[in-house]
């Protein structure tokens, strides 16, 4: 699978998104880097 095709939506996907409204995205970020924008947002 070619990178630009890697960033696609797939047809359940897509049907998911027209029918929801919104499409979840799933990323790889440390829990470190969650707490700390967290934190930052608390003291806000």
């Amino acid at each position: 699978m070619s990178v630009a095709k890697k960033y696609l939506m797939d047809n359940i996907e897509v049907v998911n998104f027209i029918v929801t409204g919104y499409h979840l995205v799933e990323l790889d970020i440390p829990d470190e880097v969650n707490a700390s924008v967290a934190s930052q947002l608390d003291a806000l």
